[in-house]
């Protein structure tokens, strides 16, 4: 999951023009993969090879998304092709519903379109939602053409690996 960041909050890494300076892949001019640099010894002309898999830790564009006067995000928003309809609550007390990484938050519910289950020519607006499930959360996609065939696992990947099937 990538963070995201309030409309109107500043950052260094933004220019006058509301793009971001940062870049994925780098711009300190060195060459990890060798070979690049100018001069002989019959070196390629093909860029370095990057991988397009990221680490934990490394650079991310952050989102901004648009606040009230209160500075509380304006539901719902975007993100990328999902639309956000409610963050739901932290659950702090229970260890299985946030990690280093990661939080689960009971209540959170966003959609997004993807090919129906019920017509595999159409496609279908699925509901995916975060539910207290006890000791770990569960999470439940729901199509909305066909509500009684919702999907559940214990994991969001778990539960999309049922729709895809």
């Amino acid at each position: 999951m990538e963070r995201l960041e309030r409309q109107g909050s500043s950052s260094s890494n933004d220019d006058s023009s509301g793009n971001s300076s940062d870049s994925d892949t780098g711009s300190s001019g060195s060459n990890k993969g060798g070979g690049g640099g100018g001069g002989g010894g019959g070196s390629s002309s093909k860029p370095a090879k990057t991988s397009s898999r990221r680490q934990y830790g490394g650079v991310r564009r952050i989102q901004r998304y648009p606040v009230d006067d209160l500075g509380q995000p304006q539901l719902p928003f975007l993100v990328g092709v999902i639309t956000v309809h409610s963050l739901g609550t932290v659950v702090h007390d229970r260890p299985a519903y946030h990690s280093e990484r990661y939080i689960y938050p009971v209540g959170f519910r966003s959609s997004r379109a993807f090919l129906s289950m019920r017509d595999p020519n159409a496609n279908a607006n699925y509901i995916c939602t975060v539910v207290d499930g006890g000791d770990a959360p569960k999470f439940v996609v729901t199509p909305e053409d066909w509500p009684d065939r919702a999907a559940v696992g214990n994991s969001a990947t778990g539960a999309w690996a049922i729709v895809v099937k």
